[in-house]
């Protein structure tokens, strides 16, 4: 029996060895980049608070999500890949920091903030898409983002449009997908500040 005893404890032993490890859980963060030269307005003293932006559902959960072209409309999650924080909190962050360094505004505020109480402008909104689609051709970080600026005493809204990005990533990784996605957020945000300035007549500080 001792020597039986041996012989069993050692394949338990090679069997606990030959076990694989698990997976090991992998966190993003989005990385948006301004121009390199921006647009000075002459003049430009509004200040601005961003709000939170709107994702329901699935978006809004840390997994990233992707879907394939031979089920367009289901949505599925990337085992043990996740934002570093919920993707509406991860965006507001970015549009924010990204218009703080386009110069449009004087100053650029988050709500908790608590000179954002008395800002010129506040901008609102809402995420339709953000995931990567995988198909015939390769894959694409897709984004659709809905912005709205408008004023805050009255909250009249002077511009309220959707954006649209489709980039190519360099393969079909969760990773690939983080910086494809981080890549279609600031073609979004590029257009909306190219908005921003077109505004007529310019934003201005209203006391």
């Amino acid at each position: 029996m001792g020597k039986l005893a041996s012989v069993l404890l050692a394949i338990i032993g090679l069997t606990a060895c030959a076990t694989p490890p698990l997976p090991e859980d992998h966190y993003y963060r989005l990385e948006t980049v301004a121009s390199s030269t921006p647009q000075i307005r002459n003049g430009a003293d509004a200040t601005l608070t961003v709000l939170r932006l709107n994702m329901t559902g699935v978006y809004n959960e840390r997994p990233l999500l992707f879907s394939t072209a031979a089920a367009p409309t289901e949505l599925r999650q990337y085992h043990y890949h996740y934002w570093a924080d919920n993707p509406e909190h991860l965006i507001q962050e970015q549009l924010a920091d990204f218009l703080r360094a386009e110069l449009i505004f004087r100053r650029v505020n988050l709500p908790n903030n608590s000179s954002a109480v008395t800002d010129d402008y506040q901008i609102s909104g809402s995420v339709r898409r953000f995931e990567q689609r995988l198909d015939g051709s390769g894959a694409h970080a897709l984004v659709e983002i809905e912005l709205t600026l408008a004023r805050k005493t009255n909250s009249s809204t002077l511009l309220s449009k959707i954006y649209r990005a489709d980039i190519a990533t360099r393969d079909n990784t969760a990773l690939a997908s983080a910086q494809g996605l981080s890549q279609a957020l600031t073609q979004c945000f590029a257009q909306f500040a190219a908005d921003l300035r077109t505004i007529n007549p310019p934003l201005a500080h209203h006391d």
